[in-house]
């Protein structure tokens, strides 16, 4: 190494663009590139040792930089992933039983049905959260067309997975074989849960919402 430094220093006397090259890289003010020229050998020597450890500082102080610069890095991404599997597991329908506002059927744009065609409507839906990302829904209708005529009642309980796309809504995807080409959505808006199913087989499309409990 010694070798390798007297080799370089005796072409830097020597050679004035060496010099200059060197003051440069170093960050050295341009006024050094004239001060070589006027310094005896051992102010020369003593100047260029001074430039050479300030060369290896500022090269350390570079890593360093990059090392602390990568490790935030690594500490904000780290963060990133931890905060959004916490939010991610926040996630999750309102559990309970929820009242039933209304309900509609339409296909191709056209209105079909919906709770304003019976003189009497009710229906609930509860909800159980099976496992993080499976719920299982019941749902209960009680229907009565006129005043005279006979009630009718009807419950269906469905296991669906839950896909979320955002915080306010996503897919349901029924785990019924029967059911599996049905498209159902929901959506969570202020107090109330609004679902939306597509029946494969008719492409009528169902519309159902329900109050939230606070």
């Amino acid at each position: 190494m010694e070798r390798i430094e007297k080799y370089f220093y005796r072409n830097f006397k020597k050679n004035a663009a060496c010099r200059i090259n060197f003051t440069l890289s170093c960050k050295l003010p341009h006024s050094y590139i004239n001060k070589w020229v006027f310094l005896t050998s051992a102010q020369e020597k003593i100047l260029y040792q001074t430039a050479v450890e300030l060369k290896k500082n500022t090269t350390t102080k570079f890593y360093i930089t990059k090392i602390i610069s990568m490790k935030i890095r690594i500490l904000c991404f780290l963060l990133i992933v931890f905060c959004t599997k916490i939010f991610a597991s926040e996630r999750e329908l309102p559990i309970g039983r929820l009242h039933g506002i209304g309900f509609s059927l339409e296909k191709n744009g056209v209105s079909i049905l919906s709770h304003k065609n019976f003189y009497y409507h009710d229906s609930n839906l509860k909800i159980e959260k099976i496992s993080s990302d499976i719920y299982e829904l019941t749902v209960s209708v009680y229907l009565q067309k006129t005043q005279g005529s006979k009630a009718l009642s009807d419950n269906r309980v469905d296991r669906y997975k839950v896909i979320w796309n955002t915080d306010f809504m996503g897919a349901l995807i029924n785990e019924k074989n029967e059911y599996k080409r049905d498209q159902s959505e929901f959506l969570l808006s202020n107090d109330t849960l609004i679902i939306k199913s597509q029946i494969a087989d008719s492409g009528v499309i169902e519309t159902q919402s329900y109050t939230i409990a606070k």
